[in-house]
């Protein structure tokens, strides 16, 4: 027996006002804080966020659905928000601690990317400080956190491509 995908269910009811706002995306250069709000609002942020969290760990081509619907309102929003919650997939794959950072107090929060290796790290004591300009971000508006890539050098002497995640306090967005 198949399951209803509930999350896409709850997007009908939003995708005409995201619709209504495509012209606003597309002239602003960016996704309405609207739109994020009203995906937001039926949970289509927690489709891959942990259980633990509130998440609801949808299968792939549930989310294909959604993400496919909501291109056909807005594919500048269907793109920036479909990021933004794959995200928490990636987020998941990290150590506890940083996912009880992350979404302990604050189950609702997204992460953007930037993962191209164009910063400069210094390794500090219990990690690293990363400082420069990294690239384009989608969703970066409307993220808690960032996801970027860096090489650290590793005990032998190679460089090893990384990610480093930024609280949003921790960096600007120019």
């Amino acid at each position: 027996m198949k399951r209803e995908n509930f999350l896409l269910e709850a997007l009908q009811d939003v995708l005409p006002h995201i619709a209504q706002n495509a012209e606003k995306c597309e002239n602003e250069r960016k996704v309405p804080i609207e739109n994020i709000e009203l995906l937001k609002s039926i949970g289509l942020h927690k489709a891959f966020l942990p259980k633990v969290y509130g998440g609801y760990e949808i299968s792939l081509p549930e989310f294909s659905d959604c993400i496919t619907a909501l291109a056909g309102a807005c594919g500048s929003t269907a793109w920036a928000f479909s990021l933004l919650c794959t995200h928490n997939h990636q987020l998941a794959m990290f150590p506890k601690q940083l996912q009880d950072e992350i979404w302990g107090d604050n189950p609702d929060a997204v992460a953007s990317s930037s993962i191209a290796p164009f910063s400069t790290i210094e390794e500090v004591e219990g990690g690293i400080r990363i400082s420069g300009q990294m690239g384009w971000s989608s969703g970066v508006d409307h993220a808690d956190w960032a996801i970027v890539g860096c090489n650290r050098i590793n005990e032998q002497g190679e460089k090893v491509y990384s990610f480093a995640v930024l609280p949003r306090e921790d960096y600007e967005i120019v």
